[in-house]
């Protein structure tokens, strides 16, 4: 009961999820600074499938274009994914709401999962390992 309402997600999450639907967010943020294109050409979902039998859970993120028929920023943030990553972390980390995240750096109208179960300085910890990775 004493945990922040903004916080209780961070409680009530898989953490693999929490990254994963964070990052699909920080980057779809990228799309109008990189491309001529609105964050709103792009929409992600993230969901934990079963695996095989006697394995555990797994979590996947889907980032696809939410125009019908699509519009080709998918395929755009995948082929220039190492900028995509960049910017996304550029933006989160000058952005001057803090450590929660806002509606310019991580929360999208239209989030199929309502926003719930982001977390801004997770998301930024992936985009540097995704970063910093060979």
């Amino acid at each position: 009961d004493d945990i922040p309402h903004q916080l209780s997600p961070t409680f009530s999450y898989e953490p693999v999820h929490l990254a994963l639907h964070s990052l699909c967010h920080l980057l779809t943020k990228t799309v109008p600074l990189l491309f001529l294109a609105s964050h709103q050409d792009l929409s992600s979902y993230t969901e934990q499938r079963p695996a095989n039998i006697g394995t555990s859970h797994r979590t996947i993120a889907y980032i696809f274009d939410s125009v019908h028929e699509g519009c080709g920023t998918t395929e755009a943030l995948v082929n220039d994914w190492d900028n995509c990553v960049e910017k996304a972390l550029e933006l989160a980390t000058n952005c001057d709401c803090g450590d929660m995240g806002c509606p310019r750096c991580l929360t999208e109208i239209g989030c199929p999962e309502s926003n719930d179960g982001l977390s801004k300085l997770l998301g930024m910890w992936l985009l540097e390992q995704i970063a910093n990775s060979p």
